[in-house]
């Protein structure tokens, strides 16, 4: 019975998600594109490698929070959202030491609502076009064909400038970069309002879809029917001896 408890507890958490927000995001540096996986979106080629290094692009205590939106898929169970990444342009000279506010949410014209706030501290040292990937502590559960959103704020010192699309194209075409309108700002849970910017992060966002419901119905449908079965085969056992 204790393996049908846990297959029913992991059902449970994988159809329903969880609530409320998380504290401790984990992020970690590579100099290689992360792969991408056959329920991930992903936007890893066309970034520009150019200098501008503005209110649209920076991950700075002085300058706006960035983020991206991104459109999940028909899959009738939803995703499990795991984490993200985003390319860095180049190494500023004070790397931030945390902590790094990271939210993911929903994006309703220019206004961003967060379902999870997290945070990460340590100072990381990527290099340039290097990929930085936030691993969210607590996963979410994404509905199927809704318009999503991730962002990133630091409030203290400087933290990366983001690689995106010439100004201009969209190659994305599910969603958009955009920056939060007050330096290192951490959206209220209530939502504000945002800048949508005419381009693209190079971005991935990890996903894995989650099984319908009648799947994981029929899993437990046949576990319960296999420990049965086995009790049955037990007890005729025992009656036998």
């Amino acid at each position: 019975m204790k393996i049908l408890k846990i297959i029913c507890y992991t059902a449970s958490v994988a159809i329903f998600g969880s609530a409320g927000a998380a504290s401790a995001a984990v992020i970690a540096v590579s100099s290689s594109a992360p792969t991408t996986g056959p329920d991930d979106i992903a936007n890893l080629t066309g970034g520009t490698n150019n200098s501008e290094n503005n209110d649209a692009t920076a991950v700075w205590s002085d300058r706006p929070g960035q983020g991206q939106s991104f459109a999940t898929g028909s899959n009738v169970g939803g995703y499990t959202m795991t984490g993200f990444t985003l390319q860095n342009f180049f190494v500023t000279t004070n790397w931030a030491a945390g902590p790094w506010n990271v939210q993911v949410g929903t994006l309703s014209g220019s206004t961003f609502t967060p379902i999870i706030t997290e945070s990460t501290s340590g100072t990381v040292n990527p290099s340039n076009t290097s990929y930085l990937t936030w691993t969210l502590d607590t996963p979410l559960t994404l509905s199927p064909n809704t318009l999503y959103a991730f962002y990133v704020s630091t409030p203290s010192g400087f933290g990366m400038v983001t690689n995106n699309s010439s100004t201009g194209s969209n190659p994305y075409a599910n969603g958009t970069a955009f920056s939060s309108t007050a330096d290192g700002q951490v959206i209220p849970g209530g939502g504000a309002a945002v800048v949508i910017r005419d381009r693209d992060r190079i971005f991935q966002v990890d996903l894995a879809a989650v099984p319908e419901p009648s799947t994981w119905a029929m899993v437990l449908g046949g576990m319960g029917l296999t420990v049965a079965l086995r009790r049955a085969r037990f007890s005729r056992k025992l009656r036998v001896q």
